[in-house]
């Protein structure tokens, strides 16, 4: 805890969003930082850095919402299969409880509240940090459309799919009500992808994001196929880079703290094969399984006809030999075959 001889001063300070702001913090010093986020459209993001931070004396980060609270500290350490990983930076996107809110009030919109962030520490040494506040690009995803973004096991990220925005009955030609989730990625890092349903908290550390939902782990490619029977007010699709690459690999290798372990990732949602297709697929394997029958029904009566035709001597002219052979050798396979 904090020394009694250690005089504490909280400081309120209203700061812009999407501007990176760099203060100067100790133990006799709690900012609590003010951050307008009513006009945003998608939950704020929450980006801070801090290369003076220390083991010993982090920096206690608090995100504070009207409904919802959300604390972790910097240096963050990351458990790996060969110890922890230490993070300078992090990334945490705030929760917006759509579940809640669509059954209090029937809306799924995001409607972004004040945000206050409080920053405390309890070592005496000055320390430095940044912190931004940001309106992310996307978060909504619509189907069939590419995203490009990037996670690290400090900055995990979410996204929110909505099925009752869908376009099943306008395009006959897609399956809207059950859809195809593809992430890819030119990296190896190994990454836990979750499907969770869109109620907070959000469980994206690597510590707790297999506790909900369903999930895979991907180094390259993925793919999961998810149904509007089981998120029926849409899903969050939750990224998580782990800190080695041992559960996609079973191979331990030492990550080093110095890495970022950085991961690129594409991301699409499609729609899965229509009602129609199925019919013509289904048709189209019957008509297969008739068309052989029917030949091999054919080749049976064929030989079956040869094979009762009385002996009889007869001369066969020599550029004839081919075909009778050719017919004798497919009698004989048919015959052995009913054998």
């Amino acid at each position: 805890g904090f020394s009694k001889n250690v005089a504490f001063t909280p400081i309120l300070l209203q700061l812009e969003t999407n501007v990176n702001n760099t203060l100067q913090i100790n133990n006799t010093i709690e900012y609590i930082l003010q951050f307008n986020i009513t006009d945003f459209q998608e939950p704020p993001r929450i980006w801070i850095q801090s290369e003076d931070a220390n083991i010993t004396s982090p920096l206690m980060i608090v995100a504070r919402q009207p409904k919802e609270v959300l604390s972790w500290q910097l240096p963050l350490f990351v458990e790996g299969d060969l110890g922890d990983v230490k993070f300078m930076t992090t990334a945490r996107i705030l929760c917006y409880d759509i579940l809640k809110n669509r059954r209090l009030s029937g809306k799924t919109n995001i409607q972004s509240e004040q945000l206050f962030l409080t920053i405390s520490t309890v070592s005496s040494v000055n320390a430095s940090f940044t912190v931004n506040v940001k309106n992310q690009e996307f978060f909504q995803i619509k189907p069939s459309v590419m995203y490009n973004f990037s996670i690290s096991p400090s900055e995990p990220s979410y996204f929110f799919y909505n099925f009752s925005t869908n376009l099943t009955f306008a395009t006959m030609d897609s399956n809207y009500e059950t859809v195809i989730l593809e992430v890819e990625s030119k990296d190896d890092i190994c990454m836990t992808v979750s499907i969770q349903n869109v109620s907070c908290p959000v469980f994206d550390t690597d510590q707790d994001v297999t506790f909900r939902g369903f999930y895979e782990t991907v180094n390259r490619r993925g793919g999961i196929t998810i149904s509007k029977n089981n998120f029926p007010y849409g899903f969050y699709v939750v990224f998580v880079a782990k800190s080695d690459d041992y559960d996609c690999t079973k191979a331990r290798v030492l990550t080093s703290s110095d890495s970022p372990r950085v991961k690129d990732i594409s991301l699409i949602i499609k729609p899965s094969i229509a009602y129609r297709d199925y019919v013509n697929a289904v048709i189209f394997t019957l008509c297969a399984i008739g068309a052989f029958y029917i030949i091999f029904g054919f080749l049976f009566f064929f030989c079956s006809i040869k094979k009762s035709q009385p002996r009889h001597m007869d001369y066969i002219q020599e550029n004839d030999m081919q075909a009778h052979s050719s017919s004798k050798y497919i009698c004989i396979f048919f015959y052995y075959f009913q054998i």
